[in-house]
């Protein structure tokens, strides 16, 4: 159902400045005609990645858009689970300090940034660990270790951060399409060589938006959300 997919060398990502990459896959398919999903792939010895929250702008809930421009970050995406009064379920870190605790959810994971490097861990992983960077919890795991684990059923729009064999970060999201947890880990795995990859709250908070000199990209949804994944250039001294 993929456009131009043979095998993964193929796909002709676009370099939009050293170290951040996009691409866009067209999904062919009567029922989503318009369907397609984008990624940016990252590389963390030029950009960071932190947690950007609404209560930053002074808000309960708000879009990734404001979020990026708030924080004169590149690129967003949606984050965490949350509840219907915009608080924010599950952890969420940034700058060594705790915003919101870890909970107990069996199927939730968390990625993380540790000595610079992205890992997503189980709930017990991320406890072993100290001087955790930035962190933030969801699930399922769609990828663990290169293999996917038994999901659950159900198509939505769909969001999630995966960790290559190169040690890249991709921000995935689709747009005007509905796709399983399965069929979104199987193209992470399959084209993009994710080790491991962790579903955010996709459905109606799928949100990515990007803002470079040359280059824009809306991914716009029905719900505001309380908290998105940003990215900016890293700071050199």
């Amino acid at each position: 159902m993929w456009q131009n997919l043979s095998n993964a060398q193929e796909l002709a990502w676009q370099t939009l400045s050293p170290g951040l990459e996009y691409i866009k896959l067209n999904y062919l398919n009567e029922t989503y005609p318009e369907g397609s999903l984008h990624a940016f792939a990252i590389d963390l010895k030029r950009y960071d990645l932190n947690i950007a929250l609404a209560k930053d702008l002074k808000q309960q809930s708000t879009s990734v858009k404001d979020l990026v421009h708030h924080n004169k970050a590149l690129i967003g995406i949606n984050g965490g689970f949350f509840t219907p009064e915009f608080n924010p379920i599950g952890l969420r870190l940034r700058d060594y300090q705790i915003l919101h605790p870890l909970v107990a959810t069996s199927w939730w994971n968390v990625f993380l940034i540790h000595n610079n490097q992205a890992k997503i861990l189980s709930q017990k992983g991320y406890k072993a660990l100290e001087n955790v960077q930035v962190a933030i919890q969801a699930g399922p795991r769609l990828i663990i270790e290169s293999t996917i684990p038994r999901l659950k059923e159900g198509e939505a729009e769909r969001s999630a951060l995966c960790i290559t064999d190169k040690n890249k970060v991709i921000l995935a999201a689709t747009q005007n399409l509905r796709l399983s947890t399965t069929s979104l880990a199987e193209l992470l795995k399959d084209r993009f060589n994710c080790q491991d990859a962790l579903n955010l709250d996709g459905g109606q908070s799928t949100q990515l938006y990007a803002t470079l000199k040359q280059f824009n990209l809306n991914v716009r949804n029905f719900s505001a959300i309380t908290d998105a994944v940003i990215v900016t250039p890293k700071i050199t001294t």
